[in-house]
């Protein structure tokens, strides 16, 4: 830092660049969007680490590259996200524009595609509809009893 720059603070911190965006989807692009910090390990690596130890994975990088960083695995890079208006927009948001991979979870080849798990869009909400009454407090106190 030179003598001259001002100290890094919340509010001019993003000087000479984009500043970070709202949380939510992009729907006019990614023009201006910051690149998010990525863990700089070869995608081998991070698929090991990710497989054998993913929590330790995961909250290690968010100590070292904040509440969002990217990872590179085998066949894939993705974005992690741990801030709690980027996850509340992810769950609001229009499937059209935020897709669930719970069709492409590691249990389907053992649960299936139909199970409550695996289902999605209006399946998933009618089949958790028919589970859920079992689980509410008052069904809870009547089998404890």
């Amino acid at each position: 830092m030179s003598a001259t720059a001002a100290p890094q603070t919340p509010s001019n911190r993003w000087i000479g660049e984009a500043p970070p965006s709202p949380a939510g989807p992009a729907k006019e692009g990614i023009e201006g969007l910051r690149a998010v910090p990525e863990i700089p390990w070869p995608a081998a690596v991070q698929t090991l680490r990710f497989t054998v130890r993913q929590l330790d994975f995961v909250f290690g990088a968010r100590r070292r590259f904040g509440e969002v960083f990217g990872t590179h695995t085998l066949g894939d890079r993705h974005v992690i996200t741990s801030h709690p208006d980027h996850v509340r927009s992810l769950f609001t948001a229009d499937p059209a524009d935020a897709p669930s991979l719970t069709g492409e979870s590691p249990l389907r080849p053992i649960v299936g595609p139909n199970s409550t798990l695996t289902a999605l869009g209006e399946r998933h909400m009618r089949q958790r509809k028919l589970l859920l009454p079992p689980f509410h407090g008052e069904a809870v106190q009547r089998y404890a009893s």
